[in-house]
């Protein structure tokens, strides 16, 4: 890219305020603004109060960061400061970080930094230009801070919802959350929000009918059914119940809610449903995680069979965007995660070649870490309220598994400093294995929607910029490309 084109953009792209100025004075101002020497005048004049009184709280945010960030690198243009939150709030302040740090060879890794503290949750950030269309920023920015509930649900778009939810722009809790999800998941169609009762119910009905021709009680304990205990797979289902037996009670250790016996109950029971309708999936090792953060959010503190049975559809729908990560064998699962937090070509050490490089030569491969992390959407490795504030973003996300694989890359660069500063292979390994547990949430969550919104941005100029390897190769593949097409 151009530097004296960035320039002109970035700290010169005075011509917004003085739009604004000369839409607001006279003709003799208008002339008088015309002048080199007036422009620079205006240029060290520090920004009107009566601009500021019009930023929102977001806007203040986005102004602190880039006060602090002219104070460091060029304290002249600090008087440019209002002007470029007017012109770049927003889904704009993407753009002027890459141009920043273009202009000012700041490092990916800081950028994304810089960006995720002045996100806008009243912005699609993390949709493309055309996505971002159709008055979606309009339309966001009209519901503000608006609480989500039964009665306001079904007047939200499925677009305005899932940005709404995923960039934090409410913030769910018990008496919103699980209506929310089933929302997202289309387990309740947002058009036909005037019928959710009779969906629910009919839903309900079907669920404990299998529930009921597949599984007897007693004292609480599932047990198989007459039905399920004879004729060709009764073998099968014993193996199967004893099985998932073993895996909830290994489910959520620690947590007191997974040690009910109920609970416990009840995650067999839409396991076992579910590998009864689902023959050629049946059951995978962590499903169980998965079914038992539904089922948390659908039960709360009040256990019921309505609860269960809507967490059962609500994983039933999950699993069909999840069951390739089951299904696949562990060297394609292997390559997805190495495309993510390898050590080369891969996200981090696209965004952070130095701490690859650094776990690269330690002999530290971040995917054996990743693997456990990204098959089950981080159930295992964090505490089971981060794990729900986490899928609120997740399944808020029409690309799910690009969020959590960001928040994989997001987790390790939260981490960087002290892994940086270690050699040893053995400490490093222990504080990856630690680094999910570690730290703010929400600013891990904000790092990874910043990541996303970087990959996701129209790609000019080109950030971060491909490194000296990265343009030798391709170079090299061109030719040789080139080279034999003559043949």
């Amino acid at each position: 890219m151009d530097p004296e084109r960035t320039d002109q953009s970035v700290d010169n792209d005075a011509s917004f305020l003085f739009d604004s100025l000369l839409s607001e004075s006279d003709t003799n101002n208008e002339e008088a603004v015309s002048s080199g020497g007036e422009l620079q005048r205006l240029k060290c004049k520090e920004p009107a109060s009566a601009k500021l009184a019009e930023f929102s709280a977001e806007d203040v945010a986005f102004r602190d960061e880039l006060r602090s960030f002219y104070s460091r690198h060029n304290p002249a243009n600090m008087s440019n400061v209002d002007a470029l939150v007017s012109k770049h709030r927003g889904g704009g302040v993407s753009h002027l970080w890459v141009q920043l740090a273009m202009k000012y060879n700041i490092p990916a890794v800081h950028v994304l930094d810089f960006l995720a503290r002045t996100l806008y949750v009243t912005s699609p950030f993390q949709c493309g230009v055309a996505e971002s269309g159709n008055g979606l920023d309009d339309r966001l920015r009209a519901i503000g801070g608006a609480s989500l509930s039964a009665s306001n649900l079904g007047s939200f778009t499925g677009d305005v919802l899932r940005v709404h939810v995923c960039c934090g722009g409410v913030e769910l809790d018990s008496s919103n959350r699980p209506l929310v999800w089933k929302a997202l998941l289309g387990y309740l169609p947002l058009s036909q929000s005037t019928q959710w009762p009779s969906i629910e119910q009919e839903k309900r009905v079907v669920y404990q009918a299998h529930r009921l021709d597949l599984l007897d009680f007693d004292d609480g304990v599932a047990t198989l059914s007459s039905a399920a205990a004879s004729g060709d797979s009764a073998a099968q289902n014993k193996d199967l119940l004893e099985v998932l037996r073993i895996e909830a009670e290994n489910t959520g250790s620690g947590n007191p809610f997974f040690e009910k016996q109920s609970t416990r109950t009840s995650l067999v029971a839409i396991l076992f449903v579910y590998a009864h309708l689902n023959p050629s999936i049946r059951y995978v090792q962590g499903m169980s995680e998965v079914a038992g953060v539904l089922l948390s959010v659908m039960m709360g503190d009040e256990p019921s069979l309505d609860a269960e049975a809507d967490a059962f559809w609500c994983f039933s729908l999950i699993l069909e965007d999840m069951k390739d990560l089951f299904l696949q064998d562990i060297d394609q699962l292997t390559g997805t995660l190495h495309a993510l937090i390898g050590n080369t070509s891969s996200l981090l050490s696209k965004y952070d070649p130095d701490l690859a490089a650094h776990l690269s030569n330690c002999d530290l491969e971040p995917g054996i870490f990743g693997l456990r992390w990204f098959r089950v959407f981080f159930s295992q490795d964090l505490a089971l309220a981060d794990v729900v504030r986490l899928w609120d973003a997740v399944l808020a996300d029409p690309f799910r598994f690009r969020l959590v694989g960001h928040f994989c890359v997001a987790i390790i660069l939260s981490c960087r400093d002290e892994l940086l500063a270690t050699r040893n292979v053995v400490a490093l390994a222990s504080i990856m294995q630690g680094a999910p547990q570690r730290g703010d949430m929400p600013a891990h969550i904000k790092r990874a929607l910043a990541l996303y919104t970087l990959e996701r941005r129209e790609q000019s100029p080109t950030f971060p910029p491909p490194s000296t390897v990265d343009v030798l190769q391709e170079a090299a593949g061109a030719f040789i490309k080139g080279f034999f097409q003559r043949f």
